[in-house]
């Protein structure tokens, strides 16, 4: 994960007239028990993590409850923020759809798969 790369080890084999038989090669871990720790951790909190950025565990507690004392609550920017990658995408799929009206059926729609790019002006 930072740049290391694991050794590796030959062991020769040999039989009794001392010819080569065989070697067995063995590895180095490549990642610390610790490293790993680490990663699953981080994968276990990715899982958790609502679209809103919360993670859902704590979102649909009972603390999480405003009508329960004790808890908290949250609360919600009060003026978005403007996802242009997403912007610039809906307005593509918008033009595209509004050309092709009728030529698509929703599945197909669906299966689209769209994507956007970073251009530098």
């Amino acid at each position: 994960m930072w740049g290391w790369e694991p050794r590796e080890f030959a062991e020769f084999h040999y039989n009794d007239a001392g010819l080569l038989i065989g070697t067995t090669t063995v590895r180095e871990a490549e990642f610390t028990s610790d490293q790993v720790s680490l990663l699953l951790a981080h994968l276990r909190a990715k899982r958790d993590m609502g679209t809103h950025g919360q993670p859902m565990s704590e979102a649909t507690s009972s603390d999480a409850n405003p009508s329960v004392a004790g808890g908290w609550h949250y609360e919600a920017n009060r003026v978005p923020r403007t996802d242009f990658a997403q912007l610039a995408l809906e307005r593509r799929m918008a033009a595209f759809y509004k050309k092709y009206e009728g030529k698509f059926s929703e599945e197909e729609k669906r299966a689209h798969q769209w994507y956007v790019r970073r251009v530098n002006d």
